[in-house]
């Protein structure tokens, strides 16, 4: 009666759709594998069901974690005495903890399939009514105007329309000029609670900052040293990073800033996993035992560090080779300009930006960005862009087996410590108690331990999580598979947080 395949691609599904030979509805037995953070993919899968007919929808593997609780960790294949065969944790594949407690992905899930779609183009609002039987009338349609976290209006309707229908809602729209962005955010309500909710961009005049005026640096050996009346930050030539940033008297870090590209392979990464890490004595690009190396580190008219570079494995040819620029101005703003070029035959990595270490003090934060719960390129869509406050602790997401987590893409601003980190585009980052391959190396919640630090990340992309464990790779948009890579933030002075 219906025809049916596991896991097939997005490409497989459209193909499926749009086939002369297959006269039957397509139903999926099983996509969208949930394993770990995940899955990366439902949202795009349900994107294809609303787009053809023929296909009738599917289930995601599966609904919820399987674990037995020995001392309050969750043991899973091989945790056992006497077990002959195990599947190690694949049975930790749901879509929900074993708890039944909610997950990023799961809440991914709610909105890929959650009963509105909206759009929003020249000041008309969109919306596409997904129940098949009942009209928007028994729900409440709200709208709200946001700038830099600040609702600017709220409005709220009773819109008549038909299952499967289409309204069009012109929306007057202030001009708004703002720091980092403005949003619609568009929700479905019934008896106080919010069914669906979408987001879309708003055209906004951007405050332009004027541009600092450059501050003269000084040489100390191995050392290029800036210094005004709030800050005190230590160049390495040596390292060609950051080793000190002082302000108002305070250490901001208890590591160097550095160049990375690994994350703690989540479950859903474990097929990239041989050719990320040092997994294979001859394939993997080892990006988790990381070399870097400095080519050359100059000052040039005295206010600009040039720095040229390269990231490589352990005994691997160098992936990525980089010139860094960097310019502190008078009032101490940081202004970071990576330019680069990932190795042609290189895989797509994981990640590519700054880790660093900070003090303890550093956990409480605040950022304008996606939250606020973790987002990737593929699973954003429960969170939305605007203001939030977060520490270390809430950033943390206890999956079974300890992977990549807390990461917040779409971002504009983050403010951690005394530092301001602001881009012109997009950065994505991730505040965490765990340093990144205590989290890789961990088989269970029970071995993590915090280290006294906060460990933090700045990066230019990070590549999706998708449903690769037992699912199709990863989409090639999802990808950090970029060849030139410019990535451009500053850092600055800003007010304890």
């Amino acid at each position: 009666d219906v025809y049916s395949r596991m896991y097939p691609s997005l490409d497989e599904v459209e193909g499926f759709a749009r086939s002369d030979d297959i006269k039957m509805p397509v139903f999926l037995c099983e996509y969208s594998h949930a394993m770990g953070n995940g899955p990366g993919d439902v949202w795009d899968y349900n994107e294809l069901f609303d787009r053809y007919p023929k296909l009738i929808g599917g289930c995601v593997w599966e609904w919820a974690d399987h674990v037995i609780t020995v001392d309050g960790v969750e043991r899973y294949g091989g945790d056992f005495e006497g077990e002959l065969t195990h599947d190690d944790n694949f049975c930790c594949d749901g879509m929900v903890f074993a708890d039944r407690s909610f997950k990023a992905g799961s809440l991914e899930v709610k909105a890929a399939y959650q009963p509105v779609r909206t759009g929003f183009t020249d000041g008309t609002l969109t919306i596409y009514n997904r129940f098949d039987f009942t009209d928007l009338k028994e729900y409440t349609v709200k709208y709200e105007i946001e700038s830099d976290g600040a609702i600017l209006e709220s409005k709220e309707l009773v819109l008549e329309l038909e299952p499967h229908g289409h309204a069009r809602l012109p929306v007057s729209v202030p001009e708004i000029e703002c720091s980092y962005g403005a949003h619609i955010n568009v929700y479905l309500v019934r008896d106080g609670k919010v069914l669906a909710h979408t987001q879309h961009e708003l055209p906004a005049k951007i405050r332009q900052k004027p541009a600092g005026k450059p501050l003269k640096l000084a040489e100390n050996g191995q050392e290029i040293i800036a210094e005004g009346e709030r800050f005190r930050y230590v160049f390495s030539r040596h390292y060609g990073t950051f080793t000190s940033i002082v302000i108002d008297g305070q250490e901001q870090l208890e590591g160097r800033m550095r160049l990375t590209a690994f994350r703690a392979a989540t479950d859903n990464d474990r097929n990239m996993l041989p050719k990320w890490a040092n997994v294979d004595t001859w394939q993997g690009e080892n990006l988790d035992c990381l070399f870097s190396k400095v080519y050359g580190c100059r000052l040039e008219d005295g206010n600009r560090i040039i720095v040229d570079g390269s990231l490589a494995g352990v005994s691997r040819y160098p992936f990525f080779r980089y010139t860094l620029e960097i310019m502190v101005t008078e009032d101490g703003e940081i202004l970071f300009d990576v330019d680069g070029n990932v190795r042609e035959d290189t895989v797509y990595l994981p990640r590519l930006g700054f880790e660093t270490e900070l003090p303890e003090s550093s956990s409480e934060f605040e950022y304008y960005g996606n939250g606020p719960y973790e987002s990737y390129c593929d699973l954003c869509h429960a969170s939305s862009v605007g203001l939030y406050k977060s520490n270390a602790d809430a950033e943390y997401v206890r999956y079974v087996r300890p992977q990549e987590h807390g990461n917040h893409n779409r971002t504009r601003m983050l403010r951690i410590g005394r530092m301001l980190f602001t881009s012109d585009g997009e950065f994505e980052f991730n505040v965490s108690r765990y340093d990144t391959m205590a989290l890789h190396r961990a088989n269970h919640t029970d071995e993590l331990e915090p280290d006294g630090r906060i460990h933090l990340r700045i990066d230019y992309r990070v590549s999706g999580l998708g449903s690769n464990a037992c699912g199709p790779a990863l989409p090639e948009r999802y990808r950090l598979d970029e060849k030139h890579i410019k990535f451009r933030f500053s850092l600055r002075p800003s007010g304890a947080y």
